[in-house]
């Protein structure tokens, strides 16, 4: 058996980090009760030792260092942001102070995924069901003799061939039945959330990639009427 060697590896001594440098005198020219209402370049900042809190999102609070302009050091007093449209960002250069600050995130706008939301939901119902591939689950929904429109009992009474066949009032009741008991909104925005990627694909660009989100809206739709079918329940709001 070969036995290798081992090989000495020499340790280099990193590079120190730069000195942060503080503020010229000349925009330091206040009193010193009146220095934390300086703003940066990027943010407002708070005073050193003021108890502040960020609000994110979801409702919670949590801090975050600021900049003090004073020194032009990072301090640990938090700093009071809504961060349920905006995003934090950093940036540290060689030899210059590190930089924070906040930028609107359309990403978290939700009047842009709402928007979104709106334009695929229509888009599904008024088209694509009719038009592509996603017409195929009308075949899992039948007419009864009281007129109202309803799941096959299992899927040995699929039929292929079914939606072909009906009228178009027909086709009309039962996109009206996806509309009101198998796709809802809700549905649709969990399905557009899957597939963006904040960076890569924003909510904003969703558009340029209808054939993606359709193909992902029609396995919701399917994965909901199958599920409708295997629980023998006539509307999603009974198993949910």
């Amino acid at each position: 058996m070969q036995v290798i060697a081992p090989v000495a590896i020499p340790y280099v001594q990193p590079n120190p980090l730069p000195t942060m440098k503080p503020l010229p005198k000349d925009v330091a020219t206040q009193s010193e009760k009146e220095m934390g209402k300086i703003p940066t370049k990027q943010m407002p900042t708070a005073p050193t030792g003021t108890s502040m809190q960020m609000t994110t999102g979801n409702g919670t609070a949590t801090t975050m260092p600021g900049y003090d302009p004073r020194t032009g050091m990072m301090n640990m007093a938090p700093m009071i942001m809504d961060t349920s449209k905006y995003s934090i960002f950093y940036s540290i250069k060689p030899n210059e102070p590190p930089q924070m600050g906040m930028f609107l995130d359309l990403n978290k706008d939700q009047e842009v995924q709402m928007k979104m939301v709106e334009y695929f939901y229509r888009k599904t119902l008024e088209k694509w069901i009719l038009k592509t591939s996603m017409f195929d689950a009308l075949n899992y929904l039948v007419v009864n003799k009281d007129g109202v429109v309803e799941p096959i009992k299992d899927m040995s009474q699929y039929d292929k061939e079914r939606a072909k066949k009906d009228s178009d009032e027909v086709i009309v009741k039962k996109i009206k039945y996806i509309k009101h008991d198998v796709l809802d909104r809700k549905d649709v925005w969990k399905a557009l959330s899957y597939y963006v990627r904040p960076g890569i694909i924003n909510w904003f660009d969703l558009k340029a990639y209808s054939k993606e989100v359709r193909s992902i809206i029609g396995e919701v739709l399917m994965h909901n009427i199958e599920k409708l079918v295997k629980h023998g329940k006539k509307s999603k709001k009974e198993i949910e």
